[in-house]
């Protein structure tokens, strides 16, 4: 009899565990993070569409991103593949605005940013 309630008790843990886990995934994929930097590589197999890009931030640190495609879509600023890699080549600070997923760093937008 002392076996069941244990095992009840566990089984609530875990779920309380997984649901605490499923919360804390949500919310990691719709808040927008910032990073600052200079492009130190942007890869992608056509000339709109970046697949990734890795940034080197101001204290050294160096990420990498997944592109999603309504960087290259976006109305307001639209970056190419082609124009993050002029910002690459020239060393023109972006600005990255990204969302943390389980499958790693998404960026959903890339901007010019003024040299600091």
């Amino acid at each position: 009899m002392t076996e069941r309630p244990a095992r009840i008790r566990a089984g609530g843990c875990l779920l309380g565990i997984a649901l605490a886990l499923l919360s804390l995934a949500s919310c990691m994929t719709n808040e927008v993070h910032e990073a600052r930097g200079v492009l130190v590589d942007v890869q992608s197999r056509e000339i709109q569409n970046a697949d990734s890009v890795t940034l080197r931030g101001g204290d050294g640190s160096v990420r990498s991103f997944r592109v999603s495609p309504e960087v290259a879509s976006n109305a307001d600023h639209p970056n190419s593949a082609s124009h993050l890699r002029q910002h690459m080549m020239l060393g023109d600070p972006v600005v990255i605005r990204y969302r943390q997923t389980a499958d790693g760093l998404v960026a959903v937008r890339i901007l010019d940013a003024s040299p600091s």
